[in-house]
């Protein structure tokens, strides 16, 4: 005949067996949980990392471009008031000889007056 005590002792073991299995059973599953977010976390990393450097990719061309533009700008800016500079000299150029030409001419009328002058006195 077997006590109830015994018996109980008997058991206390393999309860105890049980609960260590079953605490391996969740360590070895919670290790795997760890391992697989360590992964989805390295791959969630490894793909900000990748949109960072397209990002800034993309900034650098963006940069490169607006100064390519504004220099363009400044570049035609630069063109632009050239030509006005050069069409203004040449106006002032046109301007000269005219004034010269209307000197002239008014010298002739003056020659032309005094000559009809002379002509009406005698």
């Amino acid at each position: 005949m077997t006590s109830p005590h015994f018996s109980s002792y008997d058991e206390g073991p393999l309860d105890v067996s049980m609960a260590a299995t079953n605490l391996e059973n969740q360590l070895h599953s919670a290790q795997k949980n760890l391992l697989f977010l360590q992964r989805e976390h390295a791959s969630t990393l490894k793909g900000l990392h990748s949109e960072i450097r397209r990002l800034q990719q993309h900034c650098t061309d963006l940069t490169y471009e607006l100064t390519v533009k504004s220099s363009e700008q400044t570049g035609d800016g630069t063109s632009r008031s050239s030509e006005l500079k050069k069409r203004c000299e040449e106006l002032e150029a046109q301007l000269k000889v005219k004034e010269n030409e209307n000197a002239e001419l008014l010298k002739e009328l003056e020659q032309k007056n005094a000559m009809i002058t002379v002509l009406e006195n005698t």
